[in-house]
């Protein structure tokens, strides 16, 4: 019975490995190429390796985690607890809030196809920001990022092109396309604003949200969110690396 066991934990590693490095590696080598696909793919591999190897690797780890158990405890509590509250200000930052009328859109900068087209992660952004607009119809969006694809557009103008076509009118539409970090797209896009300290809706992804509004906060500006869903295919990834993200923002 004993024997069954182990082998059926075997075959669950070696199961959630395979599914998980597919799941990573879809999005690494198509349009969503980040830190947290390769850690996901990285993360899945070391599952491979376990349910392919199990008699040399899980007496290697429980003998390092017998022998410096404490550590290894107050290790996983630490990074539990880390990402728990990650997680909860992630969800609380996607919160939208009360807005005033007409205020300016900033759609943040994210993934655009070799052929100038925006990813569906990008779509829901500009989805959202063009909901917003034709509501409001005195408010003016900037589009942000200077990433420039191989026919030399740039991101912030595949981004303007879709909201032309789906009816939002040119000049409402400003272009900011130096940027090449979150960062940078709202610092650039805050020069663009008649009033730097004016309220601005920022458009992005809900596990984005939290640290753009951190960093528009730092920035000085005030910024409300205006919040798109996340396609469900690359959740896994952008969390993951969202994650490192905003742990590298409080320690940099």
């Amino acid at each position: 019975m004993k024997q069954f066991k182990g082998k059926q934990l075997n075959l669950w590693f070696l199961g959630a490995g395979i599914l998980g490095f597919i799941h990573f590696a879809c999005p690494y080598f198509t349009y969503h190429r980040n830190e947290g696909g390769l850690l996901g793919m990285i993360l899945s591999g070391i599952l491979i390796l376990t349910g392919t190897y199990p008699e040399k690797i899980i007496p290697t780890v429980k003998k390092l985690y017998r022998a410096h158990k404490k550590t290894w405890n107050v290790l996983f509590l630490v990074i539990f607890i880390i990402i728990a509250a990650e997680m909860t200000l992630m969800i609380r930052g996607a919160q939208e809030q009360e807005t005033g009328r007409n205020d300016p859109v900033i759609v943040l900068g994210s993934d655009i196809k070799p052929d100038g087209t925006p990813t569906e992660m990008v779509v829901n952004r500009l989805e959202r920001a063009c909901q917003y607009l034709e509501d409001n119809p005195d408010s003016i969006v900037i589009v942000c990022d200077g990433i420039r694809m191989k026919n030399g557009m740039t991101e912030a103008q595949a981004m303007k092109n879709w909201l032309i076509g789906h009816g939002i009118e040119e000049n409402r539409i400003l272009l900011e396309e130096k940027s090449l970090s979150t960062k940078e797209n709202l610092e650039n896009a805050r020069q663009l604003l008649e009033d730097p300290e004016q309220e601005v809706l920022i458009a992005t992804n809900a596990f984005h949200q939290y640290r753009a509004q951190k960093l528009a906060r730092d920035l000085g500006m005030n910024a409300k969110p205006l919040t798109a869903p996340t396609p469900w295919y690359v959740v896994p990834t952008y969390y993951l690396r969202e994650l490192m993200a905003i742990i590298a923002q409080f320690v940099l």
